[in-house]
């Protein structure tokens, strides 16, 4: 499937996933801040998302309870 043929709540399980695997640390890598994560999803670096949806998810990941829980 591509673009429109994948669910929408099959793009947001995807988008939660790629943040959450960004700001986890990992054996094999460090833990990135959120607004790396941010940017690296908004540069399509994780996967392509639809326009709809990264907006949605960057009004949601600027709100301040997100952030200082993300940095925390």
């Amino acid at each position: 499937m591509q673009g429109e043929e994948i669910p929408l709540c099959a793009q947001v399980v995807g988008l939660a996933d790629a943040y959450d695997a960004l700001v986890s640390p990992r054996p094999y890598k460090r833990k990135l801040t959120h607004g790396e994560a941010l940017q690296m999803i908004l540069n399509g670096e994780c996967g392509s998302f639809s326009q709809p949806l990264l907006h949605c998810f960057l009004e949601a990941a600027m709100q301040k309870e997100w952030i200082k829980k993300a940095d925390s």
